[in-house]
């Protein structure tokens, strides 16, 4: 993928999930977060975008490099 800055994608189907935790996944270690982080994030990424399909059935999930000149962020929409 490569340095990629954001990534939007609807959820709608188990699918959805595993892609946005994929691509969440690889932007952290893009941005330099160890292992121990990336898979902090995509856990938590899986269980936001699970929630989704188990209580609105659908929607739509942003990640975003947040970053700024003194701490590495990803926002999570």
């Amino acid at each position: 993928m490569g340095l990629m800055s954001s990534f939007e994608h609807a959820i709608g189907r188990p699918s959805d999930v595993l892609e946005f935790r994929r691509v969440g996944r690889l932007l952290a270690k893009d941005m330099g977060f160890g292992l121990a982080d990336q898979t902090r994030l995509a856990t938590t990424i899986r269980h936001l975008a699970s929630n989704v399909l188990k209580y609105a059935q659908q929607g739509h999930g942003r990640i975003e490099d947040a970053s700024d000149d003194v701490q590495r962020r990803i926002r999570l929409v």
